[in-house]
């Protein structure tokens, strides 16, 4: 295996925390007689399921968690943590809208063996894109929501080690592993974020009342940064931009008192686009 490169995942989003790990049942579905896909689901509490409410994993077949839930407010853009192919986007009453990417090279997964690897992430507000679509680190797959049977936003991220069949198809390696072929994708993160390795030089001014490719590139970027607060990126230099370029200037950016007093995020110059190309 040497010339196998070992598996490296990069964080899809930020910040990058955990709510609910590989393997755990945290999560509680109603306890009434109509199909899982139409009760309402909640988290325990100090370990157990609110009254009236049972563990939800057993219901689905599986021993635990399939994967890890991560931070990700709704509109958060979850982006592909791999380079390789987009392979799967479905619809699943479970997960709400989902998107599966596999990758274009195999690599050494450790005590799983030399596999591709398949990344699945789960309950989307929007998917930015197509089958078989090629993909790069830190390309925008879609919009993170709380589709499907979630207690709220989050992203649901997903490994599994696969191969092709004849028909070049994907298939589990260890479909029958109480998870689903899922893996604890937790050890093979690098610790760098996916959008490190897709910046934007933010080359032209901008200013309130624009509306362009640029805006909604810089409030994507603002949003990933923490400063912008709308559910998803309009293209439109408003009122909730300006205050969004404000803050990251007041963090991030040397003002001059008619910059800081005056003008108060309401141009994005040459200083802050400086500072916004590089993060």
């Amino acid at each position: 295996m040497d010339n196998i490169k070992k598996l490296e995942l990069t964080y899809p989003s930020r910040p990058f925390i955990i709510y609910q790990k590989f393997g755990e049942s945290s999560a509680c579905a109603e306890d009434r007689d109509v199909p899982v896909t139409q009760r309402k689901v909640k988290t325990k509490i100090n370990g157990v399921c609110p009254v009236g409410y049972i563990e939800l994993y057993p219901l689905l077949g599986m021993k635990g968690h399939t994967g890890l839930d991560l931070y990700a407010t709704r509109g958060t853009i979850l982006r592909s943590p791999i380079k390789g192919k987009i392979t799967e986007l479905q619809t699943e009453p479970e997960r709400g809208l989902g998107v599966g990417i596999v990758s274009d090279e195999k690599y050494d997964m450790g005590e799983y063996g030399v596999h591709y690897a398949k990344i699945r992430q789960w309950h989307l507000m929007s998917i930015h894109v197509e089958m078989g679509q090629e993909v790069e680190i830190g390309d925008s797959i879609g919009l993170a929501d709380s589709t499907g049977l979630s207690s709220g936003d989050h992203n649901h991220f997903e490994l599994k080690p696969v191969e092709y069949t004849s028909r070049g198809i994907t298939k589990n390696v260890y479909q029958d592993n109480g998870y689903y072929g899922s893996i604890d994708p937790l050890p093979f993160f690098n610790s760098r974020y996916a959008d490190e390795y897709k910046r934007y030089e933010f080359n032209k001014t901008m200013r309130y009342g624009e509306r362009s490719e640029d805006v909604k590139r810089m409030q994507e970027k603002l949003k990933e940064l923490g400063y912008f607060t709308f559910h998803t990126a309009t293209g439109y230099y408003g009122r909730i931009t300006q205050n969004a370029v404000y803050a990251f200037q007041l963090d991030k950016v040397p003002l001059s008192w008619y910059e800081k007093y005056v003008m108060k995020g309401s141009v994005a110059g040459p200083k802050t686009r400086a500072e916004l190309s590089i993060i």
